[in-house]
């Protein structure tokens, strides 16, 4: 095919004269920031190895909207490697597009196809655009000239010119050249052009900036063709001069020809789509896509973000049934895709494992609905290279690869969030099928290795994965029904699909659908039920329990510590329970009715009274009541009360004991400590309780006084006490 038979997209791009016209979305900023990037147009994706995804408009001559649209169009350098063993060349990516272009063309309601007359021959196969390059500062569009006779340049398909100039063949590789026809044939030395040098081009062959450079004699010489935008600009001396502006500020649009195909616009990405139902917000989603430097997906991201402003995107958004909504939401998802790869028959459409969902593409379409924002879409399954990504790296590509790698694009739905990416995923259900961990003999039950467990837990369906998630028992059979269908369609793919039935395996789907319909409209709430415990899940679930029960021991230790011994305080009548004892009280004026012993325990428990007033006084039996005591015409009240902790058990409180001083009396001693191998209790006894009588200087026992008679008042005061703090309570 000449130069001069191939269709020329110009006419289209051109809007004078025009009612209507198509419009190449370019990066925003003007002029200057154009010339800063080295392709200025809007690119939605940029994932498939021979096509990028980019943005564009039909717009009507005074500049309205009609239509946004996506275009699919030729990449100049192919993802894949020149292999000369590999099956993929020219002709077979030629192929490519023209059965994806056949296919979209038998439903273009259902695809939004678009096409212009001059893509199709007579025979209505589709041909590819000539050349195209673009003047940043002016935007303008033009074709190719040679810079020798300003003839346009054209694609060499003729595989002798090729093989006589050195040159690998069109017919058998996937290299592509330039050349100029009209030269060709005057000329003896011919001269290619390629979008990049390969490693074995010979001296003959220049790439693009050489060619850009070359420009500038063609307008020295005046053959410059019209339609070249550097003719009168006021540029060129800028552009061609010794700056040579002209490198960056003219680029190929497509150096080679290329096929392009036109669909009415899906503006989400399926990753967009399905981060927003897992509940990720319009803020975070635009940060990341502001990153990545994915302008166009984050332009279409801020016009939904506007139209939903104000309204409901979930039903369950607060609620525990927000797991259900978001698994039927991509369960729906995955229906509409599972619908067109298993429903068309169309052998061709192949997907990538890893990059599936990059080729998917959602319309939200929900704009007037009554139901929450994101319950109304529909998607499109937009693709030209189908496998030959895998197929030039895998060493054995599955035997059904439609099914296999819709079976990866399923558990990337279900298991893709903010901490594990699509490849991720994909790279986790490999391991599985490699180690033969699951089963092969039947269709549910998968068994996976703890190690990788963690990735198929059902609280990946959330953008923040909730791994601690314990989900009511039917909710669990729903969640891994989900995940047998993914196993069944990664068996077939893998084996052949000699025995799996897609109309079967779609009616599943719909009738796990409903299931899931009617759980969330369901009036009685699922009890929760511990489900069994795997992976980093079960370490935590682990991890708490070994806290709590160091927990409980510490405060054991510390409720150990804060028991103390029983101390004994005579307390007069006019003193209450809440005060504290002044240390300068005799008690001489407290000789007549002291009231009744009280004894109250450190934990508050009141005891019967009982008289200390000699160890042989009498003794309340068990369960007897205060009226049933027998009276004495002198009793004492004692309060038994529970110290401050103890720093230390082995610190004995200083024992302070007031009585009248008798002259000649016995001096009762102080008792500041024990005896070796003694308990603080034994000592408590020796002063408080002890019954022998005095004896004088003479050894002879000495005879109390009437006074003596009355028990001792006896005060405990605490060594670590705040003697400032006892002393300004007592004052």
């Amino acid at each position: 095919m000449k130069q001069s038979d191939a269709p020329s997209l110009l006419p289209y791009l051109r809007k004078e004269g025009q009612c209507a016209h198509l419009n190449l979305s370019l990066f925003s900023g003007g002029s200057t920031a154009l010339e800063e990037v080295p392709f200025p147009f809007l690119i939605l994706s940029d994932r498939d190895p021979i096509c990028r995804m980019l943005h564009g408009r039909f717009l009507t001559d005074s500049g309205s909207v009609l239509r946004d649209i996506m275009l699919l169009v030729q990449k100049d350098c192919y993802g894949i490697g020149k292999d000369p063993a590999s099956p993929w060349n020219n002709p077979a990516v030629e192929d490519l597009w023209r059965n994806a272009f056949a296919f979209y063309r038998k439903e273009p309601a259902r695809f939004f196809l678009m096409s212009f007359a001059a893509q199709t021959d007579e025979e209505g196969r589709l041909l590819p655009f000539g050349s195209l390059f673009f003047c940043k500062t002016r935007e303008f569009f033009f074709p190719p000239p040679c810079p020798n006779c300003g003839s346009i340049l054209g694609l060499c398909r003729t595989d002798s010119l090729l093989e006589k100039a050195g040159l690998p063949g069109f017919s058998a590789s996937l290299n592509r050249y330039l050349f100029c026809s009209s030269c060709s044939e005057t000329s003896s030395t011919l001269r290619f052009y390629a979008s990049e040098l390969g490693s074995y081009d010979p001296p003959i062959v220049k790439d693009r900036a050489f060619l850009v450079r070359e420009w500038g004699r063609l307008l020295d010489s005046g053959r410059a063709p019209d339609g070249f935008p550097c003719r009168g600009c006021s540029e060129i001396g800028s552009c061609h001069g010794p700056e040579q502006k002209a490198s960056w500020r003219i680029v190929p649009f497509s150096f080679y020809p290329f096929f392009l195909l036109m669909f009415e616009s899906m503006p989400l990405e399926a990753t967009d789509f399905l981060a927003l139902v897992s509940g990720a917000s319009w803020h975070e989603l635009e940060s990341r896509l502001r990153e990545q430097r994915a302008l166009g997906r984050m332009g279409h991201l801020t016009q939904y973000r506007d139209e939903v402003e104000g309204r409901s995107s979930f039903l369950f958004r607060e609620d525990a049934r927000f797991f259900l909504e978001t698994l039927y939401l991509k369960l729906t998802f995955l229906a509409q895709l599972a619908d067109e790869i298993l429903g068309s028959g169309h052998s061709q459409r192949m997907f990538q494992p890893a990059a599936s969902l990059d080729r998917t593409w959602v319309k939200l379409t929900g704009k007037n609905s009554q139901l929450p924002y994101f319950w109304n879409f529909e998607i499109r399954c937009i693709d030209i290279s189908g496998s030959i990504g895998d197929s030039l790296s895998a060493q054995n590509l599955p035997p059904s690869y439609p099914l296999y790698s819709l079976g990866m694009t399923w558990f990337c739905t279900l298991l893709s969030n903010s901490a594990q990416n699509p490849a991720q995923v994909c790279r986790t259900v490999r391991l599985v099928l490699d180690s033969r961990v699951a089963s092969q003999s039947t269709g549910k039950g998968e068994k996976i290795e703890d190690g990788l467990s963690s990735v198929f837990l059902p609280g990946n369906i959330y953008w923040v994965p909730r791994p601690e998630e314990i989900l009511p028992r039917e909710w669990q059979n729903i969640w891994e029904e989900s995940l047998d269908l993914g196993w069944s369609l990664i068996r077939a793919g893998s084996s052949g699909h000699l025995t799996f039935n897609g109309p079967e395996f779609l009616e599943s789907l719909r009738s796990l659908r409903r299931r899931i319909v009617g759980q969330l409209f369901s009036e009685e709430s699922p009890k929760v039920e511990p489900s069994k415990d795997t992976g980093d899940a079960a370490v935590l679930r682990v991890l708490l329990a070994i806290k709590k029960k160091w927990e409980a021991e510490r405060a054991a230790e510390v409720r150990e510590d804060l028991e103390v011994e029983t101390e004994t305080v005579v307390v007069p009548s006019r003193f209450s329970m809440e005060d504290t004892l002044p240390l300068d009280f005799r008690p001489e004026e407290e000789l007549e009715g002291l009231p009744d012993t009280l004894i109250i325990s450190p934990k508050g428990n009141r005891t019967p009274p009982v008289s200390l007033a000699s160890p042989g006084g009498p003794q309340l039996p068990p369960g007897s009541r205060e009226s049933e005591a027998p009276e004495t015409d002198e009793s004492e009240k004692t309060v038994i009360l529970g110290p401050p902790p103890s720093e230390a058990k082995d610190l004995l409180p200083e024992t302070v004991i007031l009585s009248p001083a008798k002259k000649g009396g016995p001096k009762t001693p102080m008792v500041t400590g024990t005896e070796p191998g003694g308990t603080d209790e034994q000592a408590e006894k020796e002063v408080l309780f002890d019954g022998a009588e005095a004896e004088g200087n003479d050894g002879k026992p000495v005879s109390r006084h009437p006074e003596d008679e009355i028990l001792m008042e006896t005060v405990i005061i605490h060594p670590r006490k705040n003697r400032k703090q006892e002393e300004g309570e007592n004052g």
